[in-house]
């Protein structure tokens, strides 16, 4: 999975049932502009219901 994730050129998110972020890829932190940090832990929908998360 891991290398899916770093060879693809597709953004990916990874989601749990809760919609809580548990991975994302390089081309996504490169399209959001957000690292890793910043999106680990939260839930997807708050990035649809805002501009950036704040952390």
């Amino acid at each position: 999975m891991s290398a899916f994730l770093c060879f693809t050129k597709n953004m990916i998110i990874i989601l749990d049932l809760n919609m809580n972020i548990v991975q994302v890829n390089d081309q996504y932190l490169t399209f959001s502009e957000l690292s890793k940090e910043d999106l680990i832990g939260r839930n997807i929908l708050e990035k649809w219901t805002s501009n950036h998360f704040h952390p």
